[in-house]
């Protein structure tokens, strides 16, 4: 059986569009989009730099899950977040200050402990799992320390 000579090229245009409309449906459900109104990054944050990093960003209830996806920068002015390339679209690279965190504390889910991160005026918030949360607690204990 010869496969028709347009198939190949009509199914990778297939997974193409399916895979920008799962990615941009994440950014909606999981809260980013409206982050990304308010705290869109203007460059690159330096500080303490975090790769394949696994967190959560959603409202309370069901939040979305990134599993090794996510880039972390904790820098002394705030926090730098952004997802690897091949997840990015909707989502672009976010920096949110340190004086527009309310609270980051230590949370435990089942047996996995995160770090969650309270926005001022936003539902939306991240927990971060690993080190790179627990980067994120101390920068934002030293800011509070000095605020």
């Amino acid at each position: 059986m010869q496969l028709m000579p347009f198939a190949a090229p009509l199914f990778l245009l297939s997974f193409v569009i399916l895979w920008l409309a799962v990615t941009g449906l994440l950014s909606k459900v999981s809260g980013w989009s409206v982050l990304a109104r308010r705290f869109a990054a203007r460059g690159a944050p330096g500080g303490e730099h975090f790769r394949f990093v696994s967190g959560a960003i959603g409202a309370s209830g069901l939040p979305v899950g990134y599993r090794n996806c996510l880039v972390l920068d904790v820098a002394g002015e705030g926090l730098g977040l952004s997802l690897l390339f091949l997840f990015r679209f909707l989502s672009p690279p976010l920096f949110i200050p340190w004086r527009e965190i309310e609270s980051i504390g230590e949370r435990r889910l089942w047996l996995q402990r995160s770090t969650e991160i309270v926005i001022s005026g936003s539902p939306t918030r991240l927990r971060l799992h690993g080190r790179a949360g627990q980067s994120a607690a101390r920068a934002f204990a030293a800011y509070r320390a000095t605020a």
